[in-house]
């Protein structure tokens, strides 16, 4: 793996939990009480990295598809589809999933997908902040890319 696939890997990684911490946290009111407010954010941040973990299954998924590590600097109405696409399908598998298992429960305040009975608010999560954590990592990598030659690499 070259350094800037390596950089691109970690950047989409860490994109990925700073996006969806904020998210899962203000969704949670809208689930049965996970206990305490430490229990519930700690709960909530190791979602964002179950979050961030699929998010990198759509980067190496394009990765290999597009023969390229770098895919999401590339911009299109094709690649964005791709990623919305694979954001819903995860969407309602983990919902599903994790449902049936009961690893979590709505509460009533919940709005819900009918015939599928799952949140609209977890399903729109993935389709929504999957294209945004490449949107903002092109966008970081772009801004170091135009960082002045003359400025070292571990500052850009």
């Amino acid at each position: 793996m070259s350094s800037t696939a390596r950089e691109a890997t970690i950047t989409v990684f860490v994109a990925a939990v700073l996006l969806n911490y904020p998210w899962e946290m203000a969704q949670s009111v809208l689930y049965a009480p996970m206990g305490s407010a430490a229990e519930a954010s700690w709960r909530c941040f190791v979602a964002s990295l179950g979050d961030a973990a699929m998010i990198l299954v759509v980067f190496a998924v394009g990765w290999v598809t597009y023969r390229d590590a770098m895919w999401f600097r590339r911009r299109s109405a094709g690649r964005l589809a791709y990623t919305i696409s694979i954001g819903v399908l995860f969407g309602i598998l983990v919902e599903l999933w994790g449902l049936a298992d009961g690893r979590w429960q709505y509460g009533e305040s919940m709005p819900r997908v009918p015939m599928l009975e799952i949140g609209v608010v977890p399903l729109l999560q993935m389709p929504i902040l999957a294209p945004l954590t490449f949107w903002a990592t092109a966008r970081w990598m772009d801004r170091r890319d135009a960082a002045p030659p003359d400025v070292p690499k571990s500052r850009r």
